[in-house]
């Protein structure tokens, strides 16, 4: 019973989308090796971090810098 050797899953930095629009963030997501997954949610007009408008990513999961296995999603929100 030899213990299997670990693989090293394959990780990648999540590129840093806020601020972006949509599409572009998507394709640098992608580009990145990982799935791009978008949540329509205003961002709250209280925040001073919230830049509302139309189709600019506010926020993003994982944050950016974070290692990710690559193909792993990466979950933007966006104004719709």
């Amino acid at each position: 019973g030899s213990p299997e050797p670990s693989v090293a899953p394959d990780l990648a930095p999540v590129p840093n989308v806020v601020g972006m629009q949509r599409g572009a963030a998507e394709a640098a997501i992608r580009q990145a090796g990982f799935v791009a997954s978008v949540s329509y949610e205003k961002c709250d007009p209280d925040d001073h971090a919230c830049d509302d408008r139309q189709g600019v990513v506010w926020s993003q999961s994982p944050d950016a810098g974070a290692q990710r296995e690559r193909g792993s999603t990466v979950t933007i929100f966006a104004n719709p």
